[in-house]
């Protein structure tokens, strides 16, 4: 059989592993290891290992080892972000927030169970307790954890929605914002955020998902105002 073929079949027996015996963020055993599992070379078991980095299902860390990603063969930029005009990337990036998050507000009301609830709860503590003591010194270093903590409380609704795929597809949404949105806005957005956060964990309790789509949607409509209010000099 052809190497190239050989390597197919042990990238595709790697895959299957991975969830099972492979997890998630945790180290593959070592190319020797592999080699005698497989019965092959460490030519073809490095070429396996090569297009499974390739497509995001394995990171290889100098000195370390070899790890499964936290999230196998999710892309973290899909649509080139980087690559386009900063400006267009932005304004889109808010139209596609007010189209997502109402949805994943309403299923997530309809969906997320108590324990779900209870860590985007936590969350938005978190986050009030980071504003009063940013609130005393303005520090960068506070700012950039409202900003996490923010992005935090939206993934944390993305993922009790349990829809998988359009959870990944957040996900790497999220990236982009966390590369091309200055995390000074959070100053600008911690009114709206202690406003609206609270209202849509109130509706997640209640699973009241018509209150939770038009709290979302608000929320989002208004920091998308603020920010185009700000870049027009307004």
């Amino acid at each position: 059989m052809a190497r190239k073929e050989l390597s197919a079949e042990v990238r595709e027996e790697i895959e299957k592993l991975i969830g099972t015996e492979f997890r998630k963020g945790e180290k593959i055993p070592s190319e020797k290891e592999l080699c005698e599992r497989f019965n092959v070379s460490r030519v073809t078991l490095r070429e396996a290992i090569r297009e499974l980095v390739s497509s995001h299902v394995l990171v290889i860390r100098r000195g370390v080892g070899t790890f499964v990603t936290m999230h196998p063969g999710v892309v973290d930029d899909p649509i080139g972000g980087k690559f386009m005009d900063k400006q267009k990337l932005i304004s889109e990036i808010w139209e596609t927030s007010l189209l997502l998050e109402p949805q994943f507000a309403y299923w997530a009301a309809e969906r997320a169970d108590s324990s779900e609830i209870a860590v985007i709860e936590e969350i938005q503590k978190e986050y009030e307790s980071c504003f009063e003591e940013w609130q005393k010194t303005h520090s960068a270093e506070l700012t950039r954890e409202l900003f996490r903590l923010d992005g935090e409380f939206h993934l944390k609704i993305a993922k009790s929605t349990k829809n998988t795929v359009l959870y990944h597809i957040f996900r790497s949404y999220c990236g982009m914002i966390n590369k091309e949105i200055d995390p000074e806005t959070a100053r600008g957005n911690a009114d709206n955020i202690m406003k609206y956060h609270p209202m849509l964990i109130n509706d997640l309790k209640n699973h009241d998902c018509q209150s939770a789509y038009e709290h979302m949607y608000r929320h989002d409509r208004e920091l998308e105002e603020r920010h185009l209010s700000e870049k027009n000099g307004k």
